[in-house]
């Protein structure tokens, strides 16, 4: 079932952004979210609006269309897996329908939400939705350790964080912070976060269920003036916006000349991407087919079933892959750069993103890996340097450890309280994935050792440095890499 799905999603995006295109529904009335973007703050760096019922006509497109893809049709596997995927969530919805009365697909009509970005601390979350709600719809749908904020409203703490509250205006409305029903300073936020996002409202295209609207916060733009070669995307991009529902549309503001330039390219890049990636796909399915890889062992039985059906195979390719309806386009319209594609277009990013993922997710893992790494190669030698300091002092060693008590694995910790390390002067100011320990070899050498599992396999592994190391050995070797 897994490999079903893993191997449908590239044709479930497509069917998504076809479908939103092949309905042609008229251009939506933006203005029916203001009442929501006034309980958002108006400070929000990221704001988005969501068409809950143009995304659920899609949802039911979607389905029924996946359904009729030769590729399904013709398989009887695939087509149970799809059937048995379809009456898993209707019984998930279902269970939400009996229990609340409040029907997803049906009820929701649209939402906003809306993140503030933090320099220290997670992004603060907002959210508001319009719908049919029922009175008392949150007692029936919360957990039961909900604390209920008074009994003339119906609001409710959910942790030292999130508060939800069902308003007199029929909107739910929940929040990462403060208290359920506390209002914005603004008495008019939505005025005022239209300022930072003034593109947000603007008229819907036909089919469109989702625009998000992002403004570069201050406190980035300042940080970034440091940074590297890439700052000019926080310091020279003040605004962009993604568009989803007749295929994608992308698009952001240069504060420079150099800025427009550099997102020309980066969109005419990515329309490449789009062009040849669908031609990738193509030549991959088909070399697929001719080399009769389907009967490579260990494939699922469904899998093995549909590349046998190559006349359904080749007929679901160029339904996704034909010719676009219309050719990837990018736009320069004065300092905004925007980029559009439909679904058949977007089939080919697909494939880059897919080898971009492979390439970068490891490179990047093994990037986080080294810079633990960094940290138990830094504190071993802040810590021998400390050991011998009080060697001077002392005329003897301090064996000490190991701190913390439990190993961290894959997640750092606080250092804790230690009064041996805080008499050796040792003491980290940053949380630590290592266990650090101070003593002596049967020579009465020091050795000073860092005990971790930063891949969090369950075998630790030991890093040991000596009075006369230049770097600390590991054992056993290369296992956190």
């Amino acid at each position: 079932m897994r490999a079903v799905l893993w191997l449908s999603f590239p044709w479930l995006l497509g069917l998504l952004f076809c479908d939103c295109a092949r309905r042609g529904a008229p251009e939506g009335d933006t203005e029916a979210y203001r009442p929501l973007l006034d309980r958002l703050p108006p400070q929000a760096d990221l704001v988005a609006v969501v068409d809950l019922a143009e995304a659920a006509r899609t949802y039911r497109a979607l389905l029924q269309r996946m359904e009729k893809t030769p590729v399904v049709a013709e398989n009887p596997p695939l087509r149970m897996a799809v059937a048995l995927g379809q009456s898993e969530l209707e019984a998930g919805l279902g269970a939400i329908r009996e229990r609340t009365g409040l029907d997803v697909l049906r009820d929701l009509e649209r939402a906003a939400v809306a993140l503030q970005l933090r320099p220290d601390a997670p992004p603060e979350a907002f959210l508001a939705v319009r719908g049919n709600f029922s009175p008392g719809l949150l007692g029936k749908l919360l957990p039961a350790d909900a604390r209920r904020l008074g009994p003339d409203r119906e609001a409710y703490q959910l942790d030292g964080r999130m508060s939800v509250e069902l308003d007199s205006g029929g909107v739910l409305v929940l929040r990462t912070a403060g208290r359920a029903g506390e209002r914005q300073d603004a008495t008019d936020s939505a005025a005022r976060l239209l300022e930072a996002h003034p593109r947000l409202l603007a008229p819907a295209s036909a089919g469109m269920f989702l625009r998000v609207s992002y403004a570069t916060p201050k406190w980035l733009s300042d940080v970034a003036n440091s940074a590297g070669a890439m700052r000019w995307l926080a310091t020279d991009v003040p605004r962009a916006e993604v568009e989803l529902g007749p295929g994608m549309r992308f698009a952001a503001e240069g504060a420079q000349d150099r800025a427009v330039e550099n997102l020309r390219l980066l969109a005419e890049g990515w329309k490449e991407f789009t062009v040849g990636g669908r031609s990738l796909w193509r030549a991959y399915i088909f070399m697929l087919l001719g080399l009769n890889l389907g009967e490579l062992p260990g494939l699922p039985p469904e899998v093995v079933a549909a590349l046998e059906n190559r006349k359904a195979v080749l007929a679901t390719v160029e339904e996704f892959l034909g010719e676009p309806t219309a050719p990837p386009a990018v736009k320069v319209e004065g300092r905004w750069v925007s980029f559009h594609a439909d679904g058949k277009a977007l089939m080919g990013s697909t494939f880059v993103l897919g080898i971009m993922a492979a390439i970068a997710v490891p490179a990047f893992i093994s990037y986080i890996r080294k810079s633990k790494l960094t940290e138990s190669a830094e504190l071993l030698r802040a810590l021998r340097a400390a050991e011998e300091e009080y060697r001077l002092r002392h005329g003897r060693y301090l064996v000490c450890g190991p701190v913390p008590a439990a190993p961290p694995g894959k997640d750092s910790v606080p250092w804790p309280d230690s009064s041996c390390f805080d008499e050796l002067g040792f003491k980290p100011e940053t949380n630590v994935y290592f266990r650090y320990q101070a003593l002596l070899d049967e020579d009465g050498r020091l050795r000073c050792r860092a005990i971790g599992d930063i891949d969090g396999d369950g075998e630790p592994s030991i890093w040991e440095l000596g009075p006369d190391d230049r770097l600390p050995r590991q054992d056993p070797a290369g296992d956190e890499w």
